[in-house]
């Protein structure tokens, strides 16, 4: 029941995920009966550990989620790791330039097109038992999708989409908004422009631009973008609070006097 990253890029319809930071496989099925399509499981940010992606990729193919994780460019071993997990799509954050980008694709394929080790005997490739590795098919098959979150990113836009192997582009709206000195206005008109300009220069280029929601009823923003052929909405944990301190709220005030 796997699905893959691939799989919903050419699907042509438009989908939706969301970052994972906690190990919690429950999670992962209830994202995936509410309707979402894939998870990115954040090995940067917060305790999620390699050994913890296990448990989660188990899930994730159970119920047919697509997995991404997200990794550095220059992290060859964890991006070989979680790949012979079985993961079918890198996320790689703090892509400044095409160089990064480049390194990013050498490092999480197969030659010739890159130097990941071949080993049969992993997860990924079904430990062996249906033969060696197929490389030309997993280097098909892998999706590379590079995180801009600096001005210099932004400035490079072209060169990084255009670099053979990247197949998706995001804004990183936290970090652009710091560097351009709003920092915590995600949505701020700085930030959302340089949100049309990656969703422009995909379309122009080819390639695929995924947006970052905080509010799922700006997506009607985008409708007219082509270049825009995904989403990320919030995380689990900021849903769980947000909704909890709705219900907790309702109580307290329905005893106010």
């Amino acid at each position: 029941m796997r699905t893959t990253f691939r799989s919903l890029l050419e699907s042509g319809r438009h989908f939706m995920g969301c970052y994972i930071t906690i190990p919690s496989p429950q999670i992962i099925e209830v994202l995936k009966y509410a309707g979402l399509d894939y998870v990115i499981l954040d090995l940067i940010h917060d305790g999620l550990t390699v050994a913890d992606l296990r448990q989660l990729i188990y899930a994730a193919d159970a119920v047919g989620m697509a997995v991404m994780a997200r990794v550095r460019a220059e992290d060859a071993d964890t991006m070989t790791k979680v790949l012979d997990l079985g993961v079918s799509a890198l996320r790689i954050p703090d892509v400044h330039n095409a160089e990064i980008a480049a390194a990013a694709v050498r490092n999480a394929r197969y030659a010739p097109e890159g130097n990941r080790g071949v080993c049969p005997n992993v997860r990924s490739n079904r430990y062996a038992c249906e033969g060696p590795v197929n490389t030309a098919a997993a280097n098909r098959e892998l999706v590379i999708s590079a995180i801009i979150e600096s001005v210099e990113g932004v400035n490079n836009l072209d060169a990084i989409i255009s670099t053979e192997g990247i197949d998706t582009i995001s804004v990183g709206r936290s970090d652009l908004a710091n560097a351009k000195g709003v920092s915590g206005q995600q949505d701020h008109p700085l930030v959302e422009q340089a949100v049309r300009e990656a969703a422009e220069a995909c379309r122009r280029l080819g390639k695929c631009c995924s947006v970052t929601l905080n509010d799922p009823a700006k997506v009607t923003e985008y409708l007219d973008m082509p270049g825009v052929t995904h989403f990320m909405v919030r995380q689990p944990v900021n849903i769980l609070y947000d909704g909890y301190r709705k219900i907790t709220e309702t109580i307290h005030n329905a005893y106010k006097e």
